[in-house]
């Protein structure tokens, strides 16, 4: 009885635990939307700032 309830666990959480749909294989780069977001930011509180190759850096 202890077995069963076992494996059954470990069926259920096997499962629940499973891949997501990824057979898409779509990925959304987001990078251009949080540019002008943060540009924007910077914009409206009137400040300056220098982006590098990884952050912006305020000067």
């Amino acid at each position: 009885m202890k077995n069963t309830f076992l494996i059954a666990f470990a069926l259920i959480l096997f499962t629940s635990c499973g891949n997501d749909d990824t057979s898409n294989n779509t990925f959304k780069d987001y990078t251009e939307e949080n540019d002008a977001e943060i540009l924007a930011y910077i914009e409206a509180n009137e400040l300056s700032a220098q982006k590098t190759d990884s952050v912006f850096t305020t000067l």
